[in-house]
């Protein structure tokens, strides 16, 4: 980072105001010079030590490796003299700034209606399944961890990063069923604009004209007896989805299970 006339720099990318930090770093509205474009410059750290800073090398690359409409990519990452990782984003905010899952949220009362719903569950899974394809972990999903560009399409913002840094190992099977129950439960408070807690009412009860499926989806996801480590086989089960073909061995006992009771539900 440079500072030239009072105006803080990365490169070619002049930082214009601090945005809210993102709960692992700072987040920088910026301005590309030539091309006038506008982005997201991220600066986190001070790594210490060649550990740390492999790490943070270690966690860009691998999600630059994964390419998918909503985990969030970005144009350019480095480590500068002083140790801090720093990593460019598009800037996916309005004039206010970046717009989070619980900016949304607030906007319009607690809660999405139905179609939304839908439509940001389907994608926070098409995010977790991309990551999980690609060996990477994320934990449990916050709802501060999901950015909404002005299309109202949800990104899951540096995917794995924070795991990555604290030095946690990915790919358990059980990591992957806290994932999907994690999003699960985010989905059932965007739809019903209640937390998922116990004992759940069913989101048909609350919201009009739901189709009681739902009502076995979230049951069955939120319990970790049944739910799958699997985004993708959480999405495959969705109300209105269609399952994907089994593999040659069949699906887990948990999964065909799973699928027997939201069949049963509709």
């Amino acid at each position: 980072m440079t500072t030239s006339a009072s105006t803080p720099r990365f490169g070619p990318f002049r930082l214009i105001r601090r945005l809210r930090p993102c709960g692992i770093g700072e987040r920088y509205l910026a301005v590309h010079d030539e091309h006038q474009s506008s982005h997201t410059v991220y600066r986190l750290g001070p790594f210490h030590g060649l550990a740390e800073r492999r790490r943070w090398v270690e966690a860009m690359d691998r999600l630059a490796s994964t390419n998918a409409a909503h985990v969030q990519s970005f144009e350019k990452y480095c480590l500068d003299d002083t140790g801090h990782g720093w990593a460019v984003a598009d800037y996916t905010g309005n004039q206010r700034g970046l717009v989070q899952l619980s900016d949304l949220l607030a906007a319009k009362g607690g809660r999405f209606g139905v179609a939304e719903a839908e439509r940001c569950i389907r994608q926070l899974l098409q995010a977790f399944s991309a990551g999980q394809e690609a060996g990477i972990n994320h934990g449990p999903l916050n709802e501060a961890d999901v950015l909404v560009d002005p299309r109202g399409s949800q990104r899951v913002q540096l995917f794995g990063v924070r795991r990555r840094l604290e030095g946690l190992m990915d790919g358990a099977e059980e990591l992957g069923r806290d994932e999907v129950r994690s999003v699960a439960a985010l989905g059932y408070r965007v739809m019903t604009g209640l937390e998922a807690d116990e004992p759940l009412i069913g989101a048909s009860r609350l919201v009009k004209r739901l189709d009681r499926a739902w009502d076995g989806w979230f049951d069955a996801m939120l319990d970790p007896t049944l739910c799958p480590d699997r985004a993708a086989d959480a999405a495959a089960m969705l109300p209105g989805g269609e399952l994907q073909p089994p593999t040659t061995e069949g699906p887990p006992a948990r999964v065909r299970t799973v699928v027997k009771r939201l069949r049963n539900a509709r």
